[in-house]
């Protein structure tokens, strides 16, 4: 939320685009909220909006209802910019909007480990009036019992807001909304960034300071860092092992990532895209512009 962050960001970004000549945009998390006028000027968009989504941000009761719903907000935000800028790639007379990712080995695994404890036992796709609850619709305002889909979706709690633990830590992620995600830097450390950075002599371009020295930079997380959350948990977990020597405990990670997968059929879960026979095929698509959706994300996510 702090300003002086994005200022900081642009004049990096000058640096960078005198040696590397391209188009830029530097959009703020709130430009979610609103209209997307982006142009490449070096300036951020989405600041007017910033109040909006520090309303948002603190209508949640826990640093890890925050961040969980930060990092939801950030794929919705991805997937308005794919369709702005017209990424696409025509196929059959169907576009399909490819957007670029920069998460890392060590993101992922963070990510896959903070999702599976998220929806152990609780898994949130599987909860009957999940989509009623998102678009604000009536439901009981006791917890929802749980109805998974199989013993072992069940156990490992695959199904969690913002899509399948598999495909959220996979090389390619195609979304039903039409937009694919790519991650190209899927098995490379944060460490061997920085290496390749410090080797070729270009850590002064690099955005992220994290990059620098090493360190996963959580992008989805904005105070996990500060007030400690199952986010800040998982990323120390990691580190702890990797720095006691073993190494291979991110590809481990994401290897067994690779091999949890939801069930297909029936109706889609408006925030997650999972399928599920709990949803109403009625519901409307969850958008941060539907104002009783985020009411229901928020009680969700609070529960």
């Amino acid at each position: 939320m702090d300003t002086s962050v994005v200022q900081v960001l642009e004049g990096r970004l000058t640096t960078l685009r005198q040696n590397l000549p391209s188009n830029y945009y530097v959009i703020h998390l709130a430009a979610v909220f609103g209209d997307l006028d982006v142009v490449d000027d070096n300036r951020c968009a989405g600041l007017q909006y910033l109040s909006k989504l520090e309303e948002f941000s603190n209508a949640f009761a826990t640093t890890v209802a925050r961040e969980e719903a930060l990092r939801i907000l950030k794929i919705r935000l991805l997937q308005k910019l794919s369709r702005y800028t017209g990424i696409s790639k025509a196929r059959q007379n169907k576009c399909f909007y490819h957007v670029m990712v920069p998460c890392n080995s060590d993101e992922l695994a963070e990510l896959m480990i903070t999702q599976l404890c998220l929806g152990r036992e609780h898994s949130l796709a599987a909860w009957p009036g999940m989509a009623r609850r998102l678009a604000g619709g009536p439901v009981s305002l006791g917890r929802p019992a749980l109805r998974p889909v199989s013993q072992s979706s069940r156990f490992l709690g695959v199904r969690s807001v913002g899509g399948c633990v598999s495909e959220m830590t996979d090389v390619v992620e195609k979304t039903p909304g039409g937009t694919t995600f790519i991650r190209p830097l899927r098995d490379v450390t944060s460490e061997e960034i920085a290496t390749a950075l410090h080797l070729e002599n270009v850590e002064h371009y690099a955005l992220l300071p994290e990059l620098k020295i090493g360190r996963s930079p959580c992008l989805h997380a904005c105070e996990a860092s500060k007030t400690g959350s199952l986010q800040q948990m998982s990323s120390d977990f990691l580190k702890k092992f990797i720095e006691d020597g073993f190494k291979g405990t991110v590809p481990t990670v994401l290897g067994i990532s690779s091999k949890v997968h939801a069930s297909t059929g029936g109706a889609r879960c408006p925030v997650c895209d999972l399928f599920s026979d709990c949803v109403d095929l009625k519901i409307s698509e969850f958008t941060p512009s539907n104002s009783e959706g985020i009411s229901g994300l928020v009680a969700l996510l609070n529960l």
